[in-house]
């Protein structure tokens, strides 16, 4: 069963990958500075408001696949599936700095971030990779990054990248050809996406042919 919960992780991340050229400003965070910044993606559709939600695409989802699920389970298979999922639920871009802070509101950390190199061979889409000097920063010393894409909905837009963060090996943190072993990035999410929207992309990752693309 675990190893389905993690399939269901890679399906999303794969959904959500898009292909892209360098975004302007992507050497320097600017491609990444939102004024509303950017939360998880999978603690934005846990609200209250999208239960019904969750049990709608769960009945889709199980049409498509065989699988009888209800909502509390598939969101269930859903993070669980991640693998990877960071303490984080906010992240602040201002010029090379960014804030991190937990679901607390506590800040986690505060650190200045340079561009290392840009890796074109192991995803769909470049990653860039940033560093910060900072010796306390420990997992978060280096920050991989995809450029932002508009995913569209039904009823609206958004934005979103993923992100992968390393202690030394970045590369075997985002090589998905490299072994079972490799973690599932985090995608993050424009923090004021709003409800509706998010309540139809829960329905296009899992209740429409999207879903079965992989």
């Amino acid at each position: 069963m675990a190893r389905r919960y993690r399939q269901i992780g890679i399906l999303m991340i794969l959904v959500m990958i898009a292909v892209s050229a360098c975004g302007a400003g992507a050497e320097t965070l600017e491609a990444w500075t939102h004024e509303a910044g950017w939360i998880p993606f999978t603690l934005a559709v846990q609200q209250e408001e999208l239960e019904a939600t969750w049990e709608e695409a769960a009945k889709g989802f199980g049409e498509l696949t065989g699988m009888q699920l209800d909502g509390p389970t598939l969101k269930s298979m859903t993070l669980q599936g991640y693998g990877y999922m960071p303490q984080m639920d906010h992240m602040d871009i201002d010029g090379s700095k960014i804030t991190m802070t937990n679901k607390d509101g506590k800040v986690m950390f505060v650190h200045e971030y340079n561009w290392v190199e840009t890796v074109e061979d192991v995803i769909e889409t470049p990653v860039y990779i940033f560093k910060t000097e900072d010796a306390d920063a420990a997992e978060y010393t280096y920050l991989c990054l995809t450029t932002p894409q508009v995913m569209e909905t039904e009823a609206g837009k958004y934005l979103t990248f993923n992100l992968f963060n390393a202690k030394k090996n970045y590369r075997a943190t985002f090589d998905i050809h490299a072994g079972a072993n490799v973690e599932i990035p985090c995608s993050m999410i424009q923090a004021d996406t709003g409800t509706e929207v998010l309540a139809q992309e829960v329905m296009n990752l899992f209740a429409s042919s999207m879903a079965i693309l992989h």
